[in-house]
């Protein structure tokens, strides 16, 4: 999901831009956990350039930094380094240094794809971002349509935190549905509370 959306998000801004550059830099923030995310940064840059029919003429230059979970400062500096070397959009981080990060692009009107789920995420906050994952309001209502769709009366929810379950409020709301909560271990196997439930 990360790759695919990362490659839409390439394709399409740069695409559409007037008076394409020969090179466009793109920045990838990520911390040291998310490895995968940047091998699928590198990759979807790899791939745009290899597609010469998504930008004929221009390169796309993936500069990847590291970045710590929590300090902000060093973030905002870094993308702020960036900027004079003609900067176009800026790819995550995942931790909760990505607020910093999406102030200083909306500021700077540049494009910013977060991949972090952010259950406290406010619809339509930024005018520059674009994130991967779904806001849990619309998740919870397309769970809901897929148990409606299916007839199913009775869902059994297996969850690991109760916070977990704050997600699920409008599909809990339905009124024709019988739910049955189950609270998994954090450590252990969980196939004895799925064979016992």
């Amino acid at each position: 999901m990360c790759f695919i959306g990362f490659y839409l998000f390439l394709s399409v801004f740069i695409y559409t831009s007037n008076g394409i550059p020969d090179s466009v830099r793109i920045l990838g923030l990520f911390d040291s956990e998310n490895q995968m995310e940047e091998i699928a940064f590198r990759y979807a840059v790899d791939r745009v350039n290899s597609a010469r029919h998504v930008l004929p003429r221009t390169r796309v230059l993936g500069q990847v930094e590291r970045v710590s979970l929590r300090d902000s400062f060093t973030a905002s500096k870094k993308v702020c380094n960036f900027l004079r070397y003609g900067l176009v959009g800026v790819f995550g981080p995942s931790s909760d240094t990505a607020t910093h990060i999406q102030s200083l692009c909306d500021a700077f009107e540049l494009p910013h794809v977060e991949t972090r789920y952010d259950r406290k995420r406010k619809r339509y906050r930024y005018d520059f971002a674009v994130n991967l994952y779904p806001h849990p309001e619309t998740l919870s209502k397309a769970y809901y349509d897929l148990v409606k769709s299916w007839g199913w009366k009775n869902v059994a929810l297996l969850y690991e935190q109760g916070s977990s379950l704050t997600e699920l409020q409008e599909l809990m709301k339905a009124q024709d549905i019988n739910f049955h909560l189950k609270e998994l271990p954090l450590e252990g196997d969980v196939r004895c509370v799925i064979f016992n439930y």
